[in-house]
Order: structure tokens, then C-alpha cells, then sequence
């Protein structure tokens, strides 16, 4: 009889260890919308009265961070790198004039 139960409990007991792929693999902090407009023919992005030219994604991990994290810009230079962005967003030179507008930001587990 303990047998019995021991192996019922096991079996409960591993039923609920089944590991679940999720299919996004970006954990979302933030997100504000923007417009998406073509002007002449040519697309540009709209946040706060300002025209930007490129929608950029840029991914890496800050210092000390235990994860890898993701910006959505939008920008007039489509050469903006990771670092550039982070630093003025977590650092304490952050400004409001900046050529970009950081429109999502989340975690790449």
C-alpha cells in the first residue's frame, strides 16, 4: 500500500514539471505609440510633433546587467548604436533634445 502511494505521489508530483516555450522571447518594460506617416514617398515616424526618418531596434546588455535588453528608437541617424542609447537613458546626461526618441524598451532573457 505505501508503495502505492509513493508512486501516485510521485506521479502528481511530476505531472506539473512540464517546462512551457513561450513564444515571445522579449519581456516588454515599455512601449508608447508613435504614427507612422509617408510624406513624398517616404515613411517617416511621428512622436510628439517631431518627424524622425528610421525606426531602429538596437540590442546588448548595460554594465552590470544580468540580462540583455532592447531599445526601439525613433532617430534621424540610422547608425545609433546600443551603447549610445544607454548610457543617456540610464545615465545622468539624459536630455530631452536628443536626435532620438526611445519609443520600447524590454528584456531579452
Amino acid at each position: 500500500m505505501k508503495k502505492f502511494i509513493l508512486c501516485v505521489g510521485f506521479l502528481f508530483f511530476f505531472t506539473g514539471c512540464q517546462r512551457i516555450e513561450t513564444k515571445n522571447h522579449q519581456l516588454l518594460g515599455y512601449s508608447v505609440e508613435y504614427q507612422e506617416k509617408v510624406i513624398e514617398g517616404i515613411i517617416f515616424y511621428e512622436k510628439n510633433g517631431k518627424n524622425y526618418r528610421y525606426c531602429v531596434t538596437v540590442s546588448g546588455r548595460s554594465n552590470n546587467a544580468a540580462y540583455d535588453s532592447y531599445y526601439k528608437v525613433l532617430t534621424d541617424d540610422e547608425s545609433i548604436t546600443f551603447d549610445s542609447i544607454d548610457r543617456r537613458f540610464f545615465g545622468s546626461t539624459y536630455s530631452p533634445f536628443e536626435n532620438y526618441c526611445v519609443v520600447e524598451f524590454g528584456l531579452l532573457p
